[in-house]
């Protein structure tokens, strides 16, 4: 019974953080779960007990997959929940469980959806017990942060033997197709991509995204794996996921008084590429901002900057804007592909880089890492550009 008080006191406590965090229009994604965890330390796994969960793990494409799984149960009327809002750390996922849960834990069984950083995997997995374990890519990413792609590979197999989870693995990503075994075959769901056509389990579907880029094909595949891995019929899911439209941050366009934009992710020089291949045949001409800071979420080690193919895209930079820790970095890049330095402008703050937009003579791509993103998402949201991430 102390333990059920304490668990109900945490819940009220981290719902009264969550509504102090949104007057400053701040996210609230962590400090109602850090909060909630100091009251009652078993938090996470007592709000996890008796729901069926879904983790989302990997280098690219998490958020999008989680999105595109919820729209699958949306479009289905299943019961879920999931942390759209990004919040995949440790702490942000105990602040899903505890806000987005039934408080009394009356409600019928529930469906998680969880978007996870591949450093908290092992426990969460610990905690939560999910039923099933989405893998979508595994490349060079945040070396600093989480090592080479051949560590979090390992990772992820000691994960993959030590859980007894159903497994969605990517066929095209050489380190995810690894963690299919012999021992684990009989519980795997494979998915690949064909030209236009997702394949589940070998079985090929063609779909007309309603998000653009074509490596967001790999998404609506992982999404579709899910479903199987849950007994859901396939022909529904695959419409399902053609619906689905971007999560905020992600190929987002915004109007900013008549200038218009649209904001990506790019958080790794494997999403920074895709993002560039996709500008390339695209048929508008774009003037390109590069936002890349060296945060703690991005990762402090910019070398992967390296492996980005500016020269090659070099037709699309025309004249560039740079911002964020890493401009010195990016604006080198820039000229060594060939961009003369006096084509290259610094945005030193967000009311800068607003400026810059809004005198454009073409619409702006901004290609934002993590933090970058969300600090000027929040930027446009108090400027009322944008509602609030956790409002859309």
């Amino acid at each position: 019974m102390l333990n059920y008080c304490k668990e109900i006191v945490a819940n009220l406590a981290a719902y009264a953080a969550l509504w102090g965090c949104r007057r400053r229009h701040t996210g609230g994604t962590a400090f109602p779960g850090k909060l909630a965890r100091k009251i009652c330390p078993d938090i996470l796994t007592r709000r996890a007990a008796g729901v069926k969960t879904i983790i989302v793990t990997g280098s690219n494409g998490k958020g999008t997959t989680v999105r595109m799984i919820a729209g699958i149960l949306a479009s289905l009327g299943l019961p879920y929940f999931a942390n759209t809002e990004g919040a995949n750390t440790e702490l942000g996922i105990t602040s899903t469980f505890v806000l987005k849960n039934n408080l009394l834990r009356r409600a019928p069984q529930k469906l998680a959806v969880i978007e996870c950083d591949e450093l908290y995997l092992a426990k969460i997995c610990r905690l939560v017990q999910p039923q099933v374990l989405v893998f979508t890519t595994i490349v060079a990413d945040q070396v600093d942060r989480l090592g080479t792609a051949a560590h979090i590979g390992q990772l992820f197999k000691k994960v993959t033997a030590r859980v007894p989870a159903l497994l969605c693995l990517n066929l095209d990503n050489p380190y995810t197709a690894a963690l299919q075994t012999t021992e684990n075959s009989g519980r795997v769901f494979t998915y690949a991509v064909r030209e236009h056509k997702i394949l589940v389990n070998g079985q090929a579907y063609p779909v007309q995204l309603a998000m653009p880029g074509t490596y967001n094909l790999h998404n609506a595949a992982a999404a579709c794996a899910a479903a199987a891995a849950l007994n859901l019929p396939l022909t529904a899911a695959v419409q399902a996921v053609q619906k689905v439209t971007p999560p905020y941050g992600r190929m987002e366009k915004i109007s900013l008084d008549g200038a218009e934009i649209t904001m990506n992710l790019t958080k790794n020089a494997t999403g920074l590429n895709l993002t560039l291949a996709y500008l390339a045949a695209a048929p508008i001409k774009y003037r390109l901002a590069f936002g890349i800071n060296n945060h703690g979420e991005d990762g402090r080690d910019l070398t992967w900057l390296d492996k980005v193919e500016f020269k090659k895209y070099r037709p699309l930079l025309g004249r560039a804007i740079v911002l964020g820790d890493g401009a010195p970095q990016v604006a080198a890049h820039l000229q060594k592909a060939g961009l003369p330095e006096a084509d290259i402008q610094h945005a030193a703050a967000f009311p800068q880089l607003l400026e810059l937009i809004k005198s454009s003579d073409a619409p702006v791509f901004l290609l934002l890492n993590y933090s970058c993103m969300m600090g000027f998402r929040n930027f446009l949201a108090r400027q009322g550009f944008v509602k609030d991430f956790w409002q859309k």
